[in-house]
């Protein structure tokens, strides 16, 4: 180990050459390709995403702040059925992941891979996309709580699309606060506190701020 806590590059090498390694990732399986396939679009690496699961939650004891974003592992292989197009993105072809992840170390606590919207009973897909938005954040931090002796109050972090009144108020209830900026059309949020100007008039002192109860 170096002294940033990385594998120096050449280590692998010394164990397994290159073309070896390629040749048991090209046949690498972790279930039976026989067995009866499910809707669900991970079923092959169900296995694995659920062991790394349990190892990082093993490993991290929630902080006090921690924040919730989606990331991104890239990808422009048509075999990959969670492949999304997301122009937004650094990289706007790949896997999107909802991370829960440690504010001070950025350690990953929890990741859950995009598979789509849920279907509804008759197979089409429902109006309302339940799993992205506020609903992913609620998810996911109720795992992330039920796992570990916690504190009893924390804090998260996150951006303006995830961010609002309604969030707020669920996330209270579970004991924790929520940090992020937001956009001024959500739903709930109070129209006194929002400033008619674009800029911050020069009457007004930098860093001044106002609360809505």
């Amino acid at each position: 180990m170096v002294e940033d806590e990385a594998i120096p590059a050449g280590n692998f090498g010394r164990f397994m050459g290159r073309n070896r390694c390629q040749d048991i990732l090209r046949d690498l399986h972790f279930v039976n390709i026989e067995a009866k396939r499910t809707r669900d679009k991970l079923w092959k690496l169900r296995s694995v995403v659920d062991r790394l699961q349990q190892r990082f939650l093993s490993a991290w004891s929630l902080p006090s702040v921690f924040s919730f974003d989606e990331g991104v592992l890239p990808s422009t292989s048509k075999r990959n059925t969670t492949r999304m197009f997301m122009p937004d993105k650094p990289h706007r072809y790949g896997s999107k992941m909802f991370m829960t992840c440690d504010s001070r170390t950025a350690y990953c606590r929890r990741f859950e891979l995009y598979v789509g919207k849920r279907n509804a009973g008759n197979g089409k897909d429902a109006p309302i996309d339940n799993k992205t938005s506020a609903a992913a954040v609620v998810r996911n931090l109720k795992v992330v709580l039920e796992s570990n002796e916690r504190i009893p109050w924390h804090a998260v972090v996150v951006d303006r699309l995830y961010s609002s009144v309604l969030l707020a108020i669920e996330l209270l209830g579970m004991g924790i606060y929520v940090i992020g900026t937001i956009m001024t059309n959500r739903l709930g949020y109070d129209a006194n506190v929002k400033e008619d100007r674009a800029s911050r008039p020069a009457s007004i002192p930098r860093g001044t701020c106002k609360f809505s109860r």
